[in-house]
């Protein structure tokens, strides 16, 4: 069966996301400072990492759900320093906003703008972007879906098989571009999906099963497309 639609992973995929999160972390920081300012004054940006790490190894489903990992995590700061639970959501909102100014790779877009005239275009992320409100790439993707949208994280089939039920195709017509080993190209392929490692560091693989391609740049799909997977 022919591809009818590509999945992207977006984080390193798409765009670089450390940069991207210390970003959206400093600007949640410079506005407590100037609203809330004791949480900056107890919490460091480390101190605040360290609590979520502590959180997920407490409740592990919340790698599902990051959003809500966060979240519980500016409960706990502003509940120690004694304010009122109601600036939580507006917290949210900062650190969120911030989030989604990201700046794709230099081969995304010319890639999208050849790719989704041919083909359905969906995101699938662990992360907490939604792809549909990031102007420049938006238009692009008929489906956006986080694994905080299903309560299970890639590699778990859920995300996979859901991005299947929304695109009205079967596993075997869909690829799957993803950075990470594990969650994107050996999920989608237990999944019965075509799988391409975005191998933009240029790592060794080193998984017994291997993906259908490796590339380093969406400037190398088309060549891949044609010589089918």
């Amino acid at each position: 069966m022919s591809i009818r639609v590509i999945c992207f992973d977006l984080d390193d995929t798409l765009w670089p996301v450390d940069s991207v999160i210390r970003h959206a972390e400093n600007a949640l920081r410079q506005w407590f400072y100037r609203y809330y300012p004791r949480i900056p004054q107890n919490f460091s940006i480390s101190d605040m990492q360290a609590m979520r790490q502590e959180l997920l190894r407490e409740q592990p489903e919340l790698y599902a759900n990051l959003h809500e990992l966060r979240r519980i995590n500016i409960k706990q700061v502003v509940n120690a320093v004694g304010y009122d639970e109601a600036i939580i959501e507006p917290a949210l909102d900062i650190f969120d906003n911030a989030r989604h100014k990201v700046k794709p790779y230099h081969d995304v877009i010319p890639a999208l703008e050849r790719l989704y005239k041919n083909y359905t275009l969906c995101a699938l992320t662990n992360g907490t972007a939604d792809v549909k409100r990031i102007d420049k790439l938006a238009r692009f993707f008929t489906v956006s879906l986080r694994a905080g949208d299903v309560g299970h994280a890639k590699p778990h089939p859920a995300l996979f098989e859901t991005a299947c039920q929304r695109c009205e195709v079967e596993p075997e017509q869909v690829l799957h571009i993803g950075d990470h080993v594990d969650s994107d190209v050996l999920g989608a392929l237990q999944a019965g999906m075509h799988a391409i490692w975005m191998n933009r560091k240029k790592q060794d693989w080193n998984a017994e099963h291997q993906p259908h391609a490796i590339i380093h740049s969406l400037e190398e799909l088309d060549n891949v497309l044609k010589q089918g997977l």
